[in-house]
């Protein structure tokens, strides 16, 4: 009974090690290694004790010759994949929609569908052909892809823009609101959002999807949709009545352009941030 209680718990313990070594690298970390010897170890561990199973040569040659054909299938995909991904990294970073679309289809195969960095190759057949004009091939590419990767932010990101360009707005906010669930501070996500919003006329709720980005963000989408919601919502105070604070410091400090609603509301960001690490600071000393 204990002996198949140790054969049991190695059968699960080699089934997860085989398991995972599908989804990571674990012959690249010693301590996975460590226990796989430790389990091979322990399966041999009555050898010489008890009678070995044989098996003939026959049987032995075959399952061989089948390993090793399977081996060789997944290796060649895996390398061919490889090829047509760094001709996809190249045009992505071009910004060439015309070669992207074929290295992204040449590199798709049985075993090799997503880049180094678990991007799946149809994101970027599909934002080759969104850029190129083919709605519905880029939405086949990113149905595609999202069944592959339905928890990666630029997948669904990718599906919110085809949804966006066949004008279904509720389906791509849905993909959008999927990303920024799963990275609140991504930026691309609260944008798209932001934009849908604004195109709505609805500047509360752009309001709050920028308010989650960082005010000094780089991106120049926050000059160019920012300044206007807040203009709007200066504009609209007394019907929504949001945002006491900030519409009081507007009140105070006018802006009188876009740049000018920009710097107000870096430096109405930066008040509040030291605002509130002055009062955590009193608190602690009280």
């Amino acid at each position: 009974k204990q002996s198949m209680a140790i054969d049991l718990a190695l059968s699960f313990g080699l089934i997860g090690y085989l398991t995972f070594s599908l989804t990571d690298f674990p012959l690249e970390r010693t301590s996975h290694n460590l226990v796989l010897m430790a389990m091979l170890a322990l399966a041999f561990r009555n050898k010489g004790t008890e009678k070995m199973i044989q098996i003939p040569s026959k049987v032995l040659v075959v399952g061989l010759l089948v390993v090793t054909g399977f081996s060789l299938k997944v290796s060649a995909d895996r390398w061919s994949g490889e090829k047509y991904s760094a001709e996809v990294a190249q045009a992505n970073a071009s910004r060439n929609a015309q070669k992207i679309v074929p290295a992204a289809e040449k590199a798709v195969h049985t075993f090799y569908n997503v880049d180094n960095y678990a991007n799946p190759m149809y994101y970027y057949s599909s934002l080759g052909k969104l850029v190129l004009g083919n709605t519905n091939g880029a939405y086949d590419d990113a149905q595609l892809g999202y069944e592959i990767a339905p928890y990666n932010i630029i997948m669904l990101t990718q599906m919110g823009n085809v949804y966006k360009a066949q004008k279904n707005m509720d389906e791509a906010m849905k993909y959008y609101q999927m990303a920024t669930a799963i990275s609140p501070k991504y930026e691309v996500g609260r944008f798209s959002l932001a934009e849908i919003y604004l195109g709505k006329n609805d500047f509360v709720a752009a309001f709050l999807e920028l308010r989650e980005i960082n005010p000094f963000t780089k991106d120049p989408r926050m000059g160019q949709h920012l300044p206007y919601t807040i203009q709007e919502l200066v504009r609209t105070k007394a019907e929504h009545q949001k945002f006491p604070d900030m519409m009081e410091y507007f009140r105070v400090n006018p802006a009188n352009d876009a740049e000018g609603y920009l710097r107000g509301y870096r430096d109405f960001r930066r008040r509040s941030l030291e605002a509130k690490k002055a009062e955590k600071a009193k608190e602690a000393v009280l």
